[in-house]
Parts: structure tokens; C-alpha cells; sequence
């Protein structure tokens, strides 16, 4: 079994390092002992998974792959010497400790690039990919070595392939190698001498391989996925190496992202992605769960290798690039009752990431109440955004409403217009880690609604619109009835460059709905003049956005009079240089148009979550943002909501190399150099956090999508625009009204 990193940066140092375990002993003790972190019934007959951590201590060394054999795991560690690298074979038995490293020793000395693809056969044998720089270029190499570090052959396989992407070996010692050919997916396969047999080409439909590896009882499988036009499905085969060629598809194979098929107990294969791991019974040909990596305390996106022991216990490698940790993780089933119980907190996401994953494994390893449970509502093989929000949507309204919600997909008036959401103030007033003065009024008053705080997002970017001072004034903000007349009177220009009608409503609409819409009363007023006016200026805008290769960038289209405004996120203090720079420093940040005439500068919020007024464990609900709010840093990409952190940002922004000073970004016919942020850029910026205002500019924002959707019947032709807004005035008003 092997596992592989995808190090594509030739030449570069990894941010790895040498694993080291100290206290054997302890290992030992994980072996025997349990002690759960789930939940679970207290039935003896009932078993879950429970998982033990031992961190593995790191030195200045690297590696670049690693697969479990025998005992031991396995790694490729490198030094760098001049131009070149001398690689070595590092290891750590798991009863034996760390093992002595084995210099990889070639014959000659001419310069390899060792790539990340590697295993090892039953006999301990090495095998590798490698790049050799020959006389007459760069060649691909397939390399073996025995146990002890010598060469058994080193084969130049570029005839065959220059792009190998996956390795295995089966037990007898017979390599395949993943690749394409003719934009098809191919194997090629090698004897045990290295010498070359042949290839094949998995018969599938618009096909790639996704993963390979050998299983228990020794033979070598692949998965492939394919799209017959019915939906992607992914095909588990065996390779039969001495007809060349794949084996009859298994049935229902759940597959991973994972590259890597990893041997199980009997007749299992197991694969893994981010989120679970899952098993196969070649036998029975059924696929089953086996756990969630959440559920273990485990950050699925950081775990770099898998091994089944012989009792069914498997163990996890899980590296955190960004804090340079590494920790070794045994998980074993055990009878429910010997595991310790805690209270399930479900929290409701159209999709997770890392830093939501890694918040919940902070906080379930170290709370010894409650235990977080991400419930993902986006499919991973349809990716549809709108299914899933309308299920999302459907659990919120009914019973199985989960006790955490992530707003960031959510129209937030229309949930907490329902009074689907507890009030947070109450708990910040009886914390002992936070109070409303940690975080700017504004940012409070922004999600308070009907008198209650809906949440506060642990960090957050602005977006917002620049246009000529000459032209719309030194003050921020105007109304729509303001913008129309200003494209109006310049009707030889594009308002913005590069929009489409849909987005040109949704901007247009993202701080006006309330001028439609009153979500108290459930009053929507879609059949005024106002709005009608508004689908006759839109109209004018194209369907699709265009943009060709002849067309000029929209910072020359600006300078040229072609292009009146510009839309610009900020996220930084030095994001605000470039829409200055594009104007001449002779622009005014006149946001959105508004009902009132405010500037309409948008919070694009991160890390947004509120407790449902269903929740059971309201007060565990909060403990899990709360620690989110609590560890929040300054060094974040995006702006942080405490004002400490903040102020700590905008304080570091302008000292000397603290930023992107000196990166330089390009077009054909512009570019621009970022400079050390000014004390006047960085007050400009800390302004329009202050005037900042959220809104739902998201495909799940149901209003925006209903007026797009309907107001096509206007835009072809088909209906006028009072009969387009007597349509999307029936279907809002049924939306807000809902129960």
C-alpha cells in the first residue's frame, strides 16, 4: 500500500518534516487502551469508533510521501546538496520506534528529481518515480530498490509515458502506472525485472482514473470515473496483468477524492476522502461508511496516509501544513458503552472548509460536553448549490432543524423574519470570554434584526463601487432613481464592465429589496412603478457578459471613458490601491445605490453562525461560536471582527514589508505594483467598515433569483414589464409568507 503528496514544485523545499516519536511506550498503551470522544447509546452490543492521538515530533528534514508496510511506515526524505538531491528512506517501526535511515543509492551521480510517487511491494521493496536530466533533456525513470537501499533497476520509461500520475505494485512485485494517452485514461505495466509488458485503457465513457492500489489479497485495483450522460459514476475494476487489461466493473463503488485504494481486512478495500471513509467488500460487492473523520476529531483535508492493521483498527497520519504539526491517530471500535458520551451539536452547512473543520475538531477535542457534528447539505457528485439549498431550507423549517446554522448561503431576512433564530445577546452578556464591546457597533447593529443579533462573523471582506468624483460627487451613496439617471446621461458608455443583466439585478437589488419587501408585515410591493422602472433599465444590459481578447482591460476601458464604475472587493488594507490607482486618485467610493440614499459598501461576512430557537443544547450552540470568536487572529485574510484584532491589522498594515508590497499584478495593457499601505488608505478603509452593511448576493438568495428567473419573460419579448411584475409580486409574496 502506498500514498502519495501531490508536490508539483520542482526544485522547492516542502514545509514537511522527519517524523520523530518519542514515547514509544505511550504508542503501546494506545494499542491496548480506549478511551471515546463520541456519542453514543450505552448498548454493549453496539459498537463505534473511537479514536487516541500521539503528536509526532518534527525536525528539519522533509519528506514527500509515505505508505505503511509491516509494522512500520514509510517515507521519502531528502537533502539538498548544490543542485541536486540525495534521497533516503525514513521509517518508524510502530514497536520498534524510529528506524535508521536508508540512503536511495544510484550508480551514477546525475541529477534526479524524485517525484511523489512511491510504494513498496510485501518484500520491502522500493519503488519510485524519477526525473534524471540527461544529455539530451529530462527523461522519466521507474527506479526500484531493495530493502537495504541499493539499486535493483532504474528503467527509462519515457517511451512510454513523460506524465505518470499514479504508481502501484501488486505481491509479486509487477508496477502499474497511471497515466493518459491520447487524452485517455492508460495503465502501463512493468514485469518485476522492470521491463515494460504493455498497456491498457479502462473502457469507460469520458473517463479518468481517480485512484489506484493494491488490495488485501495482493492484486492491483483501479477506479475510474465516467459520465455516460446519466451523471458521473465511479467504476472499481481489478487489472489483470496477464491479459492486460481491466477486469468487470464492480458495482456501487463509493469513492473518495483520495488518489489512494488502501488493502482492508479479507476481502475490503477501503478509500477515503475529506470528509469519511469508506469500505468495500469485494466479495459481497457492497460499500458501506465506516466513519466520518469529523466524528473522530479529524480534519479529513490533512490526512496524508491510511493503514488497516490485521484486527481492523486503523490508523491515520494527519498533517497540518499551515501549523507544521503532525499527529499519528489509532482508531478502534469498541462496545458504545466503554465510550465516553457527550451531548450532539448538529451544524447545518450548504458546504464545510478547512478553517469551519478545523474549528470543530478544536473544539471537540477540547470540550468534554458537546460534540459538533457538520451536517453538509450539498450533494459532491451533483455539486448543485439550489438543490441544496431548498434542503436546507426544508430541514430548517421542520423538525430536524439543526441547532448551528451557517448564514453564508442563507437569506437571512427571510429566516429571521420567522424568528427562527435565538438571540445572542443574552449570551454574550453572561460570557466570560466576550462582551459587545469586543466588536465595532456597527457589526451589531448590521445583524440585529427585530431586536435580536442573529450572530457575528469571525472575520470578514467589503465589496463595493468606485466611480469618477467629477462625475457622481465626493460623498458616498445614492439611490437607484440617482445611478439610472447617471447611465442615463452617458449612454455611450457600460455602466459596469463585463455584467450581465442577472448580475447587474442582483446588485442592483442586493440594498433595495426592503424598499419592495416588508418582512414584518409580509406587504411586497413588486407592481410599483419603481420596480417596473427597474426591469425596463436592466433590460438594456446583455444577457451574457462580454469580454473577447480584443477588448481592452476594464482599468484602460475605465481611463478611456468606455466604462463608468467599478465593482472592487476588499479584503486587505492595501486592497483599496488598485480602484484609486485605476482613477487617478479621482474617484469616491460611492457604493451601492440604496433605498435611502446611504452607501451601500457591502460586509461579505465569513465564519457567520447562529443557534436555531429549536436547538436542544442552545448554550453548547454557543459555546462553539463563541470559541470561534475568541480565536480569531489578525493575521487572517480577511478583515477580523474583534476590534483588537482589527486594530492590530491596521496597525501591522502599515509597517515596512508587513504586506504585499512590491507584488505586481498584470494585464496586456495594464499593471500595477502594490506599495506599503498609507495611513490614509488604511483610515479610508476602516471608514467604509464603518458604514458597512450585509446582504445575500449568493445564488441562494431566493428573491433575486425568482425576479431573474421571471424577468426573462420580459426580456425576450414575451410578456411586458407590468406583467412581469405581477408574476414575481405573486411568487415573493408567497415566499415571504410562507410558514
Amino acid at each position: 500500500m502506498k500514498n502519495r503528496f501531490k508536490n508539483r514544485f520542482k526544485g522547492k523545499r516542502p514545509l514537511t518534516g522527519q517524523l520523530r516519536i518519542g514515547l514509544l511506550a505511550l504508542f503501546m498503551l494506545l494499542l491496548t487502551t480506549s478511551c471515546g470522544r463520541n456519542p453514543g447509546a450505552a448498548d454493549s452490543n453496539v459498537q463505534v469508533w473511537v479514536p487516541e492521538f500521539l503528536p509526532l515530533e518534527m525536525e528539519a528534514d522533509t519528506y514527500s510521501s509515505m505508505t505503511f508496510w509491516g509494522d512500520a511506515f514509510f517515507y521519502l526524505s531528502y537533502q539538498r546538496q548544490g543542485e541536486t538531491f540525495l534521497y533516503r528512506l525514513s521509517g518508524y517501526s510502530l514497536t520498534g520506534g524510529p528506524l535508521p535511515d536508508i540512503p536511495l543509492s544510484w550508480p551514477d551521480d546525475r541529477d534526479r528529481f524524485v517525484t511523489s510517487q512511491f510504494a513498496m511491494d510485501p518484500d520491502g521493496g522500493v519503488y519510485l518515480i524519477a526525473y534524471v536530466t540527461e544529455k539530451t533533456g529530462s527523461g522519466t525513470h521507474l527506479c526500484k530498490f531493495g530493502p537495504d537501499g541499493s539499486l535493483v533497476y532504474d528503467v527509462d520509461i519515457s517511451k512510454e509515458t513523460d506524465s505518470p500520475e499514479l504508481l502501484a505494485v501488486d505481491s509479486q512485485g509487477r508496477v502499474y502506472i497511471s497515466g493518459k494517452a491520447s487524452d485517455s485514461p492508460c495503465i502501463w505495466l512493468y514485469t518485476p525485472e522492470g521491463a515494460y509488458r504493455g498497456n491498457l485503457s479502462p473502457d469507460i465513457p469520458n473517463g479518468s482514473i481517480n485512484a489506484m492500489g493494491r488490495a488485501g489479497n495482493g492484486a492491483v485495483y483501479v477506479c475510474c470515473r465516467g459520465n455516460s450522460g446519466s451523471g458521473e459514476a465511479y467504476v472499481l475494476s481489478e487489472i489483470d496483468f496477464d491479459k492486460g487489461k481491466a477486469g468487470e466493473p464492480y458495482p456501487d463503488f463509493q469513492k473518495g477524492d483520495n488518489s489512494i485504494l488502501v488493502p482492508g481486512v479479507g476481502n475490503r478495500i477501503l478509500s477515503y476522502d475529506k470528509t469519511s471513509v469508506y469500505a468495500y467488500d469485494l466479495a459481497a460487492q457492497t460499500s458501506e461508511v465506516l466513519f466520518d473523520w469529523l466524528d473522530q476529531d479529524i480534519n479529513g483535508s490533512y490526512v496524508t496516509a491510511v493503514h488497516v492493521s490485521e484486527d481492523g483498527s486503523i490508523l491515520a497520519v494527519v498533517r497540518d501544513f499551515a501549523k507544521e504539526n503532525c499527529t499519528f491517530a489509532l482508531l478502534k471500535k469498541v462496545d458504545s458503552a466503554q465510550a465516553v458520551r457527550k451531548e450532539t451539536i448538529v451544524l447545518g452547512t450548504l458546504y464545510s472548509n478547512s478553517t469551519l473543520r478545523n474549528a470543530t475538531v478544536a473544539f471537540n477535542r477540547g470540550n468534554d460536553t458537546y460534540h459538533v457534528k457538520i451536517k453538509e447539505y450539498l450533494d459532491p457528485q451533483t455539486h448543485d448549490q439550489a438543490e441544496a439549498a431548498n434542503r436546507m431550507r426544508a430541514d430548517i423549517l421542520s423538525d430536524n432543524c439543526p441547532d448551528i446554522l451557517d448564514l453564508a448561503d442563507l437569506d437571512l431576512n427571510a429566516l429571521a423574519s420567522k424568528g427562527l433564530f435565538a438571540d445572542l445577546n443574552t449570551f454574550l452578556e453572561n460570557s466570560s470570554l466576550l462582551d459587545r464591546g469586543d466588536f465595532p457597533d456597527n457589526l451589531l447593529d448590521a445583524y440585529t434584526i427585530g431586536g435580536k443579533l442573529i450572530t457575528i462573523p469571525s472575520c470578514f471582506s467589503l465589496k463595493t463601487v468606485f466611480g469618477w468624483r467629477a462625475d457622481v460627487g465626493e460623498t458616498s451613496g445614492w439611490t437607484l432613481e440617482e445611478l439610472m439617471e447617471y447611465a442615463n446621461a452617458h449612454p455611450e458608455a457600460d455602466l459596469f464592465d463585463n455584467t450581465s443583466r442577472n448580475e447587474i439585478m442582483q446588485y442592483l437589488m442586493s440594498y433595495n429589496q426592503d424598499a419592495f419587501i416588508d418582512w414584518s408585515s409580509g406587504e411586497c410591493r413588486f407592481e410599483s412603478d419603481a420596480f417596473i422602472r427597474l426591469l425596463e433599465f436592466v433590460s438594456r444590459f446583455p444577457e451574457a457578459a462580454q469580454s473577447g481578447s480584443e477588448q481592452a482591460s476594464t482599468p484602460v476601458r475605465i481611463q478611456n471613458g468606455e466604462v463608468l464604475l467599478l465593482m472592487e472587493s476588499i479584503s486587505e488594507f492595501n486592497s483599496i490601491q488598485m480602484p484609486l490607482e485605476i482613477y487617478g486618485n479621482e474617484s469616491t467610493c460611492i457604493g451601492f445605490p440604496s433605498a435611502d440614499g446611504s452607501a451601500g459598501c457591502m460586509l461579505i461576512p465569513y465564519g457567520a453562525y447562529a443557534v436555531t430557537v429549536k436547538s436542544d443544547h442552545k448554550q453548547g450552540a454557543w459555546a462553539f461560536i463563541e470559541s470561534i470568536l475568541a480565536s480569531q487572529e489578525s493575521g487572517s485574510s480577511f478583515f477580523p471582527s474583534r476590534k483588537s484584532a482589527l486594530a492590530k491589522k491596521a496597525a501591522d498594515a502599515v509597517m515596512p514589508d508587513s504586506s504585499d508590497a512590491g507584488m505586481a499584478v498584470f494585464d496586456s495593457d495594464w499593471e500595477y505594483t502594490y506599495h506599503t499601505p498609507t495611513r490614509e488608505e488604511v483610515d479610508l478603509t476602516l471608514a467604509l467598515i464603518e458604514t458597512a452593511k450585509p446582504v445575500s448576493l449568493t445564488d441562494a438568495n431566493e428573491v433575486i433569483s425568482i425576479i431573474n428567473e421571471e424577468a426573462q419573460g420580459y426580456y425576450q419579448g414575451q410578456k411586458t414589464a407590468p406583467e412581469v411584475a405581477k408574476i414575481i409580486q405573486s411568487r415573493v409574496w408567497i415566499y415571504v409568507n410562507e410558514d
